[in-house]
């Protein structure tokens, strides 16, 4: 998968998450920005990626990403 593939499903995973269908993230999206991106919605939105990717995604490490562009890079980065 590309990283506009990814982001395709990121959007997707946070709008279900945040029950905020309408939203539109880019990679300079902060979950500060997104209503509701809270740390339990965090945690959904980590399983859910997971999930839709079929990839680990050690949660830890997302905690680092200070944007959806740098969740992209680091599930990008996943075998």
């Amino acid at each position: 998968m590309n990283r506009e593939q990814i982001l395709v499903v990121v959007q997707r995973v946070v709008r279900e998450e945040t029950f905020k269908p309408e939203l539109i993230i880019s990679e300079l999206t902060k979950s500060e920005d997104v209503p509701g991106w809270d740390s339990l919605a965090h945690t959904r939105i980590i399983l859910g990626l997971e999930s839709a990717l079929k990839k680990n995604i050690p949660i830890e490490e997302t905690y680092y990403a200070t944007d959806v562009g740098e969740l992209i890079t680091l599930i990008d980065g996943l075998t």
